[in-house]
């Protein structure tokens, strides 16, 4: 699985959720591409840190991390996304 991991884009994912006009729940793989979320869905639990951890980090990085929020919940793919005026979301 090692391989596959590498083809899912967590950049490309952030790329589509801030193409979202209002306030939107969509779920992680709603931002993947079909081929993506076939490779996300065979994942385990553990492989599939390796998506959201890195997801995580580029959304701080690109200080996005309070307009796209992932669920806090354990085992919960919602990604809530609220853009605003001028990116800033308070």
């Amino acid at each position: 699985m090692k391989d596959e991991q590498v083809k899912i884009d967590v950049d490309r994912m952030i790329d589509k959720a801030l193409t979202y006009k209002g306030k939107h729940i969509v779920t992680i793989c709603d931002l993947m591409t079909d081929d993506e979320a076939e490779i996300f869905c065979h994942m385990n639990e553990s492989e599939k840190t390796s998506v959201y951890l890195p997801f995580n980090i580029r959304l701080v990085r690109r200080n996005v991390d309070r307009i796209i929020v992932p669920s806090i919940r354990l085992g919960d793919d919602r990604i809530f996304i609220n853009p605003c005026e001028n990116n800033k979301p308070y």
